[in-house]
């Protein structure tokens, strides 16, 4: 222990973690600053910490941090995980997994949209994404589990703000791998608010700390129980198939094959070649055909997952994905509660407050959960398509022309395949200067713009009640997931669920 505190911060510490070799000791603060110690050698100052540098990396909340040995050189790498540069999932945690588990080295991140994500801890690619059960919980703690002798398996321990979790490895999505308890009772059945999560060195027992309930509790770990559930569950990709209606199911069929086609030409009068398969390349538009809009970031997170799902065993990239995988890979990503109408409604407040100049106003609102509901927020459709045009994943200037052709009906629905007839660009163009100055709000740009509607409702002109705000916009019933996680049928081996 040293004779004197360390003041080199600003604000309370909120993490901290030492290296491998226990040389190194950084810490993150309130103030989104993290510093560096080392322990000096010399005989002077024996065990004694000195100062090595303090960095504002951040300008969010740092939420966690965490030193990375490399295996083959034993060469520490510091990472901090903070809420910043994020719109809409901010990630909330890391950890390394165990490398007997994974032939590459990954990053176990978790996020706020419920989705838990690795990280090849070399290239920083994001290599693989599935979602978290019960669905809507964020793990804010995590740590690898160490493996007993009884297991042939690998695990992950994860606190939520009142759950204890465990996670069978490898992670593909399966609910079953999923286990939690209610360790730190919150939201109405207690002031839990769990802070931390540590396991003893022989993987036998976790320990959990609260806030407010002033509580820590040890629990005993038996991941045996879990291996042997999922064991003799029998096939995963039927509690997949599990996930949609029948309805929904069969038009995904039908867009998949339709993707064949599209590959060998829609005009083509050769005779076909049938597969099961389709080229990675097609996911996106299947994946917009059947109600599912991701960003191009999560398009290319899709691809690289099944690009690289077998490099390291065969060497080589998959370029094909059949109808199973799609599947699977369309219930990991897609967001667990669809579109609300309140996330739009909080996006125009933002857009509205950043192009007035309110910075401090706009961060306020990105990093709140609350929505404004007293005025309608509105801005000009060429101030929205500048902001798409110069933020954050940016569109291109033809590419932004031609989705507003479509979506305004100038142009007819399809990709460029599709399209059979001549296309005029003075026309669009003339078109789309007329409609620059229309001022839009949520409510127009669903309706008018998306054409789209808050399913349950008729309208969007009934007033904005609590009612309307949590409804999803949607063209399609995609899922019956939430129907059968809220009947138990999926309840992610939960011993106490919602």
């Amino acid at each position: 222990m040293t004779s004197e505190p360390f003041t080199y911060g600003k604000g309370p510490i909120t993490h901290i973690d030492f290296s491998y070799c226990n040389n190194y000791c950084a810490y993150a603060d309130s103030a989104f600053t993290t510093t560096l110690l080392l322990r000096s050698n010399t005989h002077e100052c024996e065990n004694s910490w000195c100062y090595v540098a303090r960095v504002r990396a951040h300008n969010r909340r740092i939420t966690d941090l965490l030193f990375w040995t490399l295996t083959e050189s034993k060469r520490s790498r510091l990472f901090t995980l903070s809420e910043d540069r994020t719109l809409l999932a901010k990630p909330l945690c890391l950890s390394m997994l165990p490398l007997s588990c994974y032939k590459e080295e990954f990053f176990f991140i978790s996020n706020s949209a419920s989705k838990i994500k690795l990280y090849n801890t070399s290239t920083l690619m994001c290599r693989k994404t599935v979602s978290s059960f019960p669905q809507g919980i964020e793990y804010t703690k995590v740590l690898p589990l160490i493996s007993q002798k009884t297991n042939s398996s690998y695990f992950m321990v994860c606190l939520s703000k009142e759950r204890l979790g465990l996670i069978m490895l490898p992670l593909d999505g399966d609910p079953l791998k999923y286990t939690n308890i209610i360790a730190h009772p919150s939201n109405g059945r207690g002031v839990g608010q769990a802070q931390g999560l540590a396991i003893d060195r022989n993987g036998l027992y976790a320990f959990t700390a609260g806030g407010p309930d002033t509580c820590v509790h040890m629990w005993t770990l038996n991941p045996s129980v879990l291996e042997k559930t999922v064991n003799i569950a029998g096939c995963m990709k039927r509690r997949f198939y599990d996930f949609l209606s029948r309805d929904f199911l069969e038009e995904m069929k039908d867009y998949f094959y339709y993707s064949m086609i599209r590959t060998q030409g829609i005009c083509c009068m050769d005779e076909r070649k049938t597969s099961f398969t389709i080229p990675i390349t097609e996911i996106p538009f299947v994946m917009r055909a059947i109600g599912f809009y991701p960003t191009e970031a999560e398009v290319e997170n899709m691809i690289n997952e099944i690009k690289y799902s077998r490099f390291c065993d065969t060497g080589e990239y998959t370029t094909e994905i059949d109808l199973d995988t799609f599947i699977q890979l369309y219930c990991n990503h897609r967001p667990f509660q669809g579109i609300l109408y309140k996330d739009v409604e909080s996006a125009f407040n933002i857009l509205t407050n950043a192009n007035v100049g309110n910075k401090d106003k706009c961060a306020e609102l990105s990093n709140s959960h609350e929505t404004i509901i007293q005025e309608k927020p509105t801005i000009t459709m060429e101030e929205l398509l500048l902001t798409l045009q110069n933020s954050g994943e940016a569109i291109g200037e033809a590419e932004m022309s031609e989705y507003m052709a479509i979506l305004w009906g100038i142009l007819p629905e399809g990709d460029r395949q599709e399209i059979l007839e001549e296309i005029d660009p003075k026309k669009i163009e003339k078109e789309l200067e007329s409609r620059m100055s229309t001022p839009i709000n949520a409510e127009t740009f669903v309706s008018d713009i998306l054409q789209m509607y808050v399913y349950g409702e008729d309208n969007l002109s009934v007033g904005h009640s609590k009612e309307l705000l949590s409804k999803k916009i949607q063209q399609t019933d995609t899922s019956l997931l939430d129907e059968l996680v809220s009947n138990g049928k999926y309840a992610a081996n939960s011993t106490q669920t919602e």
